[in-house]
């Protein structure tokens, strides 16, 4: 079935990375949490860990009705990061991509690419209704 205009199929997209330098990367989510990119959420700075999401404006004519508030933003991803890994997630395989571009961009002698992940969600839905 093809996708409505401007629409893309749900998939729920994860990336996950080797950290190299920490520091860096809380940096960086710290900037970017500052411009309302990216709403950061910090266990304290010994434990290294930090995970926020991703945020983007609503689109225009959006059927949410949240959409219509005064700055309304929607989350379009997250980030998590220990010193052990970093996961980036989204809802469909473009919007992975963008963020994955963003951060890697920044980030490429920080973090080491090591796989993605895609799950349709209804895919998974219809199989537990079988079971």
């Amino acid at each position: 079935m093809e996708e409505p205009r401007g629409m893309e199929q749900m998939l729920i997209g994860c990336a996950y990375y080797q950290v190299r330098d920490f520091g860096k990367i809380r940096s960086l989510l710290l900037k970017l949490g500052e411009g309302n990119f990216f709403n950061v959420e910090e266990d304290d700075e010994k434990n290294m860990a930090i995970s926020g999401a991703v945020l983007q404006p609503y689109p225009k004519n959006h059927w949410n009705p949240f959409s219509k508030l005064p700055g309304a933003m929607q989350v379009a991803g997250g980030v998590s990061v220990t010193k052990d890994g970093m996961t980036v997630d989204a809802k469909t395989r473009s919007r992975l991509a963008g963020i994955r571009e963003l951060l890697e961009a920044e980030l490429s002698d920080a973090i080491v690419f090591e796989r993605d992940e895609f799950t349709d969600p209804l895919e998974e839905f219809r199989k537990k209704g079988k079971g």
